[in-house]
């Protein structure tokens, strides 16, 4: 009857290991998914009249829209709705606070009752090559 017990606690027991294992794996893809074209379609390169601008910048609302709305798709099979997102941006190369060349997600979340994930994502925009 012992070894009833010692083999339904070592089932639970890897079962419980699996999952958590299956969530922090779900949530850390969602968070390197991010780094894959999620933060580049917030760029403003041209101009209302199609011209290209001489210092590329992020849109702040169009950015928080765009990682809000991934974030929401890939981590609702894992953690659903229980997140929390910060942003910081930043203008380094001088010009308008309103067109900031460099932001910043914060990503957090609890993965289980004893542990959470917390990592933060940046990233800057640069002058290319013409």
């Amino acid at each position: 009857m012992l070894n009833y017990l010692f083999a339904a606690s070592g089932m639970i027991f890897a079962l419980s290991v699996f999952r958590f294992q299956y969530v922090s794996g779900g949530v850390d893809r969602a968070y390197l998914g991010l780094y894959k074209g999620v933060a580049e379609s917030s760029v403003i390169v041209f101009s209302n009249a199609g011209y290209a601008l001489p210092r590329p910048y992020f849109s702040i609302d169009l950015f928080k829209q765009n990682i809000e709305e991934y974030l929401s798709k890939s981590l609702s099979p894992y953690v659903g709705k229980d997140f929390k997102t910060s942003y910081l941006f930043a203008n380094t190369v001088g010009g308008k606070e309103s067109e900031p060349n460099e932001a910043s997600v914060l990503l957090e979340c609890a993965l289980s009752s004893f542990a959470s994930f917390s990592k933060r994502a940046s990233f800057v925009v640069t002058e290319g090559k013409q």
